[in-house]
């Protein structure tokens, strides 16, 4: 009789919950890779482009996430001789990280929240010792190959827009 319950409860908690449990596992293994910036940009409210002069308008970089949970991102200014400052750039925006002369770097954790379209970067190795333990919350939206992470950098009306595409898995 307990077998049966058992075969029951098991039977209703996948036919309610598989759905949600594949679309979670789904994104999750999709996000897996190595991704190379295509762009980065930063847009205010009406649209227009603003200039972001950290790490410049055309930005080099690799995102990876492996299958273990973790993220390493890594980001320059593809001239970094004309970079702003050799010192780290203190930002005490809670959902950015400083860049330092025209380089940007981070190592950690990360969780996919497949309702919300949100991946959440828990930093446990940064270049500026100020984002070290810091919790970095991006939109992001899988197309194939593509890999687009939007988030507000904490400058009033401006959203950035990253996108990545897959160099491998």
């Amino acid at each position: 009789m307990k077998l049966q319950m058992c075969a029951i409860v098991t039977a209703i908690l996948v036919t309610n919950f598989g759905d949600s449990l594949r679309a979670a596992s789904s994104d999750a293994q999709e996000i897996v890779g190595t991704w190379r910036l295509d762009s980065r940009t930063d847009r205010d409210a009406a649209g227009v482009v603003v200039p972001e002069p950290s790490l410049g308008s055309n930005p080099f970089g690799y995102l990876i996430y492996d299958r273990a949970g973790h993220v390493a991102a890594q980001i320059m200014a593809r001239d970094r001789q004309k970079s702003p400052s050799p010192a780290a750039v203190a930002t005490s925006d809670p959902n950015n990280t400083g860049a330092s002369g025209g380089y940007d770097a981070y190592v950690g954790k990360y969780r996919v929240d497949p309702d919300k379209k949100v991946v959440t970067h828990e930093l446990e190795l940064t270049l500026g010792s100020a984002d070290v333990g810091r919790k970095i919350m991006r939109r992001y939206r899988i197309e194939g190959d593509k890999l687009t992470i939007q988030f507000e950098p904490g400058k009033t009306g401006i959203t950035r827009t990253l996108v990545w595409h897959r160099v491998s898995r």
